[in-house]
């Protein structure tokens, strides 16, 4: 009888710590595998918003070369001397230059 009692109390002994140890190691593990998810992800999201930032740039050094060059035509010249001139605004809102422009902006912002 009082082996019985032992072993009990022995079994006890043994299953509490080993329950405790192994639930200590799937939390270390469970944290330690959630730390390298978090790094990757936050290095993942860097390298995008790097890549991403980098064709805005792009874009937007792009688009201001087409508006200087634009800008030195002689139809802007004349556009800015009579702004109120609406036969001059028709004539010159489908010109070869205009168009273009106003394709490639209208691509990028819908």
């Amino acid at each position: 009888m009082e082996n019985i009692k032992f072993a009990k109390r022995l079994s006890v002994y043994i299953a509490i710590p080993t329950i405790l140890g192994v639930i200590l190691i799937w939390i270390m593990a469970s944290w330690f595998a959630s730390n390298i998810v978090n790094q990757n992800i936050k290095s993942q999201m860097s390298d995008v918003v790097k890549s991403r930032s980098e064709i805005i740039n792009d874009f937007i050094q792009s688009a201001e070369e087409s508006l200087k060059t634009f800008s030195l035509g002689s139809q802007v010249r004349e556009l800015l001397l009579s702004p109120n001139d609406p036969e001059l605004q028709k004539k010159l809102s489908n010109t070869p230059l205009i168009i273009p422009i106003k394709k490639r902006f209208l691509k990028a912002f819908i």
